[in-house]
């Protein structure tokens, strides 16, 4: 009698437990969460063109990848992940005799938006993936093309929201606002760029969109950089927090992801993951982070982050990795999993861009010029019978642009009535 009341005392403490205790209940990093290889497609020159696989986004049961070195847009059947295969590939028009390539892409709708390094900006329709394939509707030059040709790195990044696209570059050192509404006949809008104070956007090369805030991993000044642009014809600074090192861990920044609260930032310099709370976007704090280079973290050159349901998965181009970190307490990420190794069977050689979507994550590969399908559905909590949105996260999104839910109508009055606020 006294020991099946023992028994049942320590059942319901231990139940008590982990229902009261949000840590156990979510579930700190154990044995049976991990990244699990599905699918790979690689191959430089026809027909994959993947050499130099750069930067991927993921709608439906497609994949968009760009690779730098092949210079082109491919699109890729995932409706199975074990077997990703081509539908359709264009290349993307650069400056003659010039080493620039493609190297960011951004799915809205029917549309990819390719962020060619010369300092262009492409539309395509993808309204017809397979048969006719991506077909370029709209070009716009950025900024001067000698500026391009004559810089030694021109980095970039584009993100799109609603019938606003903004790219930040290594050139400009700003942030340009681009009105898309029309796909044939894009133009700029706004822009806001300087190096240093008051405005921070040395070298950016990483930019995305939350509740009308853009923000910015600005590599040089080692910062977050947050620019206000609820009227886009007009960005305006809004806030920075910067440093190498103690305190904030910025060292070349170089992406960010936004979730939530909470910004997390590669820091490539610093082989860091750097967790800032953005509650209050006018004043960012930092939270927390974790770094290492190798073993455990694998964090060398740290050069994106996605974040879904607390958990952060990080890339290392150099450590070959991709790190999984528990982050339920920001102030405290801890090392959940990793996969790694360059040429068979990971190939993750110089792994760069992440996107999830659902129970997979997609990662592109620049030295093994491979697009890798990873399973994540311990993460997820899915069972890849279905499809799980990103955790509140900024990718994906559109219809909106500000903190005041402003509609795709509104947006438009804002860019074609100068009395529009």
């Amino acid at each position: 009698m006294k020991k099946g009341f023992l028994f049942l005392f320590i059942f319901v403490l231990i139940a008590g437990i982990c229902f009261f205790n949000p840590v156990l209940k979510q579930g700190f990093a154990v044995g049976e969460k991990k990244i699990i290889l599905k699918g790979v497609i690689n191959g430089k020159g026809s027909p994959n063109f993947l050499k130099g696989a750069n930067c991927v986004d993921v709608s439906g049961n497609y994949a968009y990848v760009v690779s730098y070195d092949d210079n082109s847009l491919s699109v890729f059947d995932i409706s199975d992940p074990a077997k990703p295969a081509l539908a359709s590939s264009v290349k993307v028009p650069v400056y003659e005799g010039k080493d620039f390539g493609a190297f960011g892409v951004f799915v809205s709708g029917n549309f990819a938006y390719v962020y060619d390094d010369g300092g262009v900006l492409l539309i395509y329709d993808i309204s017809d993936p397979v048969g006719k394939g991506p077909q370029l509707t709209g070009k716009l030059v950025i900024g001067p093309p000698e500026d391009y040709k004559a810089a030694d790195s021109r980095w970039g990044g584009i993100f799109v929201e609603g019938i606003i696209a903004y790219t930040v570059d290594e050139v400009s050192d700003g942030l340009t606002v681009i009105d898309v509404s029309n796909k044939t006949k894009p133009a700029i809008i706004g822009s806001i760029s300087g190096v240093g104070a008051p405005n921070y956007l040395d070298n950016p090369c990483f930019v995305t969109v939350n509740n009308g805030y853009a923000y910015i991993a600005s590599g040089s000044d080692n910062a977050l950089t947050i620019i206000d642009i609820e009227i886009p014809k007009k960005p305006t600074f809004a806030a920075v927090i910067k440093g190498a090192g103690k305190p904030n861990h910025l060292e070349g920044t170089n992406s960010v992801f936004v979730a939530g609260d909470y910004a997390y930032v590669t820091a490539y310099d610093e082989a860091a993951l750097s967790i800032i709370n953005i509650s209050n976007p006018l004043s960012p704090t930092f939270t927390g982070y974790i770094s290492g280079k190798g073993n455990p973290n694998y964090l060398e050159d740290a050069i994106d982050v996605k974040v879904v349901n607390n958990y952060a998965f990080v890339s290392s181009v150099t450590n070959n990795a991709i790190s999984v970190y528990d982050v339920i307490d920001p102030g405290k990420p801890v090392l959940v999993d990793v996969i790694k190794g360059s040429g068979k069977p990971n190939y993750l050689g110089a792994v760069n861009i992440l996107k999830i979507s659902g129970n997979y994550l997609y990662a592109t590969s620049a030295a093994d010029n491979a697009l890798v399908v990873f399973d994540i559905s311990s993460f997820t909590g899915g069972d890849n019978k279905g499809t799980i949105p990103e955790t509140a996260g900024t990718e994906g999104q559109t219809g909106t642009i500000d903190r005041g839910g402003v509609s795709i109508l509104r947006q438009w009055l804002r860019i074609h009535n100068p009395n529009s606020i």
